[in-house]
């Protein structure tokens, strides 16, 4: 995995300044606990730096030494390096238990990451989620810019409803119908039997198949006039919900073994 795919995530991007903070950790900036699925903070930051020979990217570890050192005491493991931490926050972050424990702490305060005797079952959930969370973005990212993109799971469940020319057609509408579970597409076409787990899985406020049904289409800002238009096939969009349904079932599975490794951890 590219070392700069770690600055993002699927669909919004929040970043974070980790500092040690009496035995855990926190964070530095402003949290959105509606966004909290979204939290992915820098692994490393890059500044430009000029020298005789131009100016180059330097990279810097965005986990401080000290953080290094606290987990490493705390838990008596020297193996542990910053990448491991990163992906441990990560994890902590993404289990239900902790949101709901925390969600009033969340609303009002920066969150504080406890160290827990499970620090390796959580980083090794937290790197596959985000794994998982990255290569899906490259995806959707791949096909809004006509880009060669590797084959991944996908639904196969779905009723499409619609005929060869509609599906030919580019996206200029959609509408998610959640009580019917089910999307229309330019008016025309169909998609039904759309599964809950689907509506379950959120990224921030939203699942992500809502995410892409407001932000894949064809839009013009009536102020500037200045018109978003990822000139998307109905076909494309549709092979995009049934991956995006995927992506939904298995991150929910990865959060539910997050879910109880957390609820039967110890703090350190």
């Amino acid at each position: 995995m590219e070392e700069r795919d770690y600055l993002t995530c699927l669909p919004l991007w929040l970043r974070y300044r980790l500092v040690a903070f009496s035995g855990s950790l926190k964070y530095g900036g402003n949290f959105s606990p509606d966004a909290y699925l979204l939290l992915f903070y820098n692994l490393y930051t890059y500044t430009e730096v000029k020298t005789l020979y131009g100016t180059v990217s330097q990279k810097q570890d965005n986990i401080p030494d000290q953080a290094l050192r606290l987990f490493q005491k705390a838990l008596n493991d020297s193996n542990i390096t910053k990448e491991d931490i990163f992906f441990y926050v990560f994890g902590v972050l993404s289990t239900p238990s902790y949101v709901e424990r925390f969600r009033n702490n969340l609303s009002k305060e920066l969150p504080r990451v406890p160290i827990l005797d499970s620090f390796w079952e959580i980083s090794k959930l937290g790197r596959e989620l985000a794994e998982l969370q990255l290569a899906y973005q490259r995806y959707v990212w791949a096909v809004v810019m006509k880009e060669e993109r590797v084959n991944l799971p996908e639904y196969s469940s779905l009723t499409i409803t619609a005929d060869e020319n509609a599906l030919k057609e580019y996206v200029e509408r959609v509408r998610l119908d959640k009580e019917n579970r089910e999307l229309t597409i330019n008016g025309k076409v169909k998609v039904q039997g759309i599964p809950e787990f689907a509506l379950e899985c959120k990224i921030g406020n939203y699942p992500p198949i809502r995410w892409v049904s407001e932000y894949l289409v064809r839009e013009e800002d009536k102020e500037t006039g200045i018109v978003w238009d990822p000139r998307i096939k109905v076909e494309e969009f549709v092979d995009i919900v049934k991956k995006l349904i995927a992506f939904s079932g298995k991150c929910l599975e990865i959060k539910e073994k997050l879910r109880e490794i957390y609820e039967g951890s110890n703090q350190i």
